[in-house]
């Protein structure tokens, strides 16, 4: 029998010793551990066979073993069974004991899960995929009862943009199962090429699946000089009639032998054709079912199918039909989203189809065309998901919505709300396609899927969430994964932990020894970024420069002469002093190949500014608010043609309810004076989507300008005890609203600014 104790979140030593991500929701520790060798069996019998043979082999790959499965339960064995009791089909159970591993689950899905977590309590070198010597494959003994949170753990990759092989999307799956993640959703088709085989309109990947270079490319070309990430991958490239042309497909074959990968590990693959924009690689080859005979781009996106023509829905269902019968998934997804609509408005047969349906214009028109291919999947036994403009116009009851627009926070609120299933994917925190900083993996691990107010009844309509990765700039398959590890682990455990185990602090020192495992896999991985480095420092005599790091044994180089740190430049060894304006520049390196992101810091020697004195103080600040989208050059423009305006008082630098729920793009201008207690170096950071200017005593402190994703910036001011003038600029130009301004206090951390130390 094994004795344990129950693991609360705060016993990171125990925690971190098993590491296992996601956290499960019982776990307890006990004495000893159970070593696997060539006299190891695997029980199983009946459905649970299936389970085992994978286990089967993955073990072999590693270890060299070859273990026999059988049917009764014996000393030295890993037993396996489907006779759970009271879990759900994702839940499991797990005890390991110095003689024998069991693994129960009332499912295979949740026997796969339980498997999972095997490979995590085994050596990092389980992964290699081929036969490792001289290692002893020791398991911890321990007891685990764990389920989901969340029935839809999802990621994304756009294979559209630029497409990935067969061999990779494998890799890719392997991933995701490592994780406990269940849905793979494929972006196969948009404007830049069509990735799967119809048959019935071979031109799709004839021609639709390959392009000349695009200015995305191009852009590729120019980063790739500097990051050997970007460039695109060279076998993609082929002459075609004299032309030098990038692409590649699946065919119906491939996504057949993709399938079944998948299912193996538990994962469901679900399709996406986007329609009825984003359909231009179609469009060039069959014209016919577009407005206006040909494809074209729009003010801003390409031109959409045309809604008013029958042969459009024909050739619609045609391809759907296909895609129905290749994938098992009970969804297929449509997209519908960012439809540029001006062609619909002059199209004779578009105005002609809203007239005969009586709808009232352009949006309506699209939810009709929207239901009509709900319809038509329904017909084939399917439900249908959809990006969060299908709520424009108009959204079935039946329909899932895909929400990502971040800047309409309402929206899963009302999906909700008439009863449809939400799946969260918003574009402040899980598109991973946007640039890492510093807080990109907190800002993941701390979102909360299911939004405020809703009734426990109505929390059931979340899903979970998805990860996206739009390949608009990511070219290479080592970008995939820098991209999307380790954030693709923090939402791992965002959808599957319960809400009250996650601990962050945990979390990092989890990951951490993740890392060894990663290497072992060959993941491109990004490591998180170091700490005691801020972008902007200042100094009144000297600076003292000391790197933190989440790795156990970090190798950190640094140069202070402009040049690229690599490892041929100064090895950290330790604590060390600036007392001269400099440009530190530092990165770190893992084992293999895992890198961090190249960090830099400008150190400036200062002196204190001088506080200010004044009368009748007012607790909080003024805030300015302005809508408009006339901020071309940053805030500076902010004020200058803007169409209205108001006034507010505030205790916080947080985002007004009123600007945020009225106007998907505004400004604010916050003003008033903050307190400090000593003459100091103080640490502000400014975390924003989009633009941010902090001044503090009449000088930029902060400078996140620019329209941009979810950016955190850091910088110091040396101020002298007292009040000090502060103001902050903000521009949100039509996506994000995020905006976090916090100081670094006594203790180390990064607080946000109380209201009693602001005035007006």
């Amino acid at each position: 029998m094994l004795i344990g104790t129950l693991i609360s979140c705060s016993d990171s030593v125990t925690l971190e010793k098993v590491a296992l991500i996601p956290l499960p929701s019982e776990l307890s520790v006990g004495g000893g551990s159970f070593e696997m060798n060539s006299k190891t069996v695997i029980v199983a019998s009946g459905e649970a066979v299936n389970t085992a043979t994978y286990l089967q082999q993955f073990l072999k790959n590693a270890t060299g073993f070859n273990l026999d499965i059988v049917a009764n339960k014996s000393e030295n064995s890993i037993a396996l069974s489907l006779d759970g009791e009271n879990l759900n089909s994702e839940g499991y159970s797990v005890v390991v004991e110095k003689d024998i591993v069991s693994i129960k689950a009332s499912a295979n899905s949740g026997l796969f899960y339980g498997v999972q977590t095997l490979r995590q309590l085994l050596p990092p070198e389980i992964e290699s995929g081929k036969v490792v010597e001289n290692i002893k494959w020791i398991i911890p003994c321990v007891t685990i009862d764990d389920k989901p949170r969340f029935k839809y753990r999802g990621m994304m990759l756009d294979v559209a943009r630029h497409f990935f092989s067969t061999d990779y999307i494998k890799r890719y799956l392997d991933y995701m199962a490592l994780y406990k993640m269940n849905t793979f959703h494929m972006h196969l088709t948009d404007d830049q090429g069509w990735r799967i085989e119809i048959k019935k309109y071979p031109k799709l990947t004839q021609k639709g699946a390959f392009r000349t270079k695009n200015s995305q490319d191009k852009e590729c070309d120019r980063l790739a000089k500097e990051n050997p990430d970007m460039v695109i991958t060279p076998e993609l490239f082929k002459v075609v009639d004299g032309e030098k042309v990038y692409g590649g497909f699946y065919t119906q074959e491939e996504i057949k032998e993709i399938i079944e990968y998948a299912k193996v590990r538990n994962i469901t693959i679900i399709p996406e054709i986007d329609m009825p924009g984003h359909f231009m690689s179609a469009i060039e080859n069959y014209p016919e079912v577009s407005c206006f005979g040909k494809a074209d781009w729009g003010q801003k996106f390409s031109t959409p199918l045309c809604a008013g023509n029958e042969k459009t829905y024909e050739m619609v269902e045609n391809i759907l039909a296909e895609i129905v019968d290749l994938f098992p998934s009970s969804y297929v997804h449509i997209g519908a989203d960012e439809v540029e609509k001006i062609n619909w408005e002059k199209c004779p047969k578009c105005q002609t189809k809203i007239k005969k349906e009586k709808l009232a214009n352009e949006h309506e028109l699209q939810s009709y065309f929207v239901h009509r291919i709900e319809d038509f999947l329904i017909s084939k036994g399917k439900k249908m998901i959809g990006w969060d403009e299908i709520l424009d116009g108009g959204m079935s009851k039946t329909a899932t919505m895909m929400y990502w627009r971040g800047w309409e926070p309402d929206a899963p609120v009302k999906a909700v709300k008439q009863g449809n299933d939400v799946i969260m994917a918003p574009s402040t925190h899980f598109y991973f396609h946007e640039e890492q900083d510093g807080g990109s993996l907190m800002r993941v691990y701390g979102f909360e899927p299911v939004p405020e107010g809703l009734t426990a009844e109505e929390a059931k309509h979340i899903l979970g969430g998805q990860g996206c990765i739009w390949t608009e700039y990511i070219p290479s398959e080592a970008r995939v994964d820098y991209m999307a590890v380790p954030r693709m682990i923090a939402l791992a455990e965002t959808l599957w932990s319960p809400k009250k185990q996650k601990d962050w602090k945990t979390f990092v020192k989890r990951i951490g020894v993740h890392f060894d495992r990663l290497d072992v896999k060959k993941v491109n991985y990004r490591l998180p970024d170091m700490g005691g480095l801020f972008e902007d420092n200042v100094f009144v005599t000297k600076a003292d420069v000391a790197f933190t790091s989440p790795l156990s044994n970090p190798e950190i180089y640094y140069t202070t002469d402009g040049t690229v740190p690599d490892k041929e430049s100064k090895l950290y060894t330790g604590p060390f002093e600036i007392t001269k304006n400099s440009t530190l520049k530092a990165r770190q390196f893992g084992k293999g190949s895992a890198r961090g992101d190249m960090l830099e810091a400008r150190f400036v020697e200062g002196t204190y500014a001088n506080a200010i004195e004044f009368e009748n103080v007012k607790r909080g600040l003024k805030c300015e608010y302005y809508e408009g989208k006339s901020w071309r050059r940053g805030v500076v423009d902010i004020g200058k043609s803007d169409i209205w305006k108001g006034s507010f008082e505030t205790n916080s630098f947080e985002l007004p309810e009123i600007a945020v729920k009225r106007y998907a793009s505004f400004a604010l201008v916050y003003n008033g004076y903050i307190h400090v207690k000593k003459d100091d170096i103080y640490t502000f950071s400014l975390l924003c989507d989009d633009a941010g200017v902090l001044k503090i005593a009449d000088k930029v402190v902060v400078d996140n300008d620019g329209k941009h994703g979810p950016i955190k910036k850091t910088a110091q001011v040396a101020l002298r005890k007292g009040w000090h003038k502060i103001e902050l600029k903000y521009i949100e130009a039509g996506g994000g609203g995020v905006l976090y301004l916090t100081m670094l206090d006594h203790f180390g951390q990064f607080s946000e600014i109380s209201g009693e130390h602001l005035a007006h």
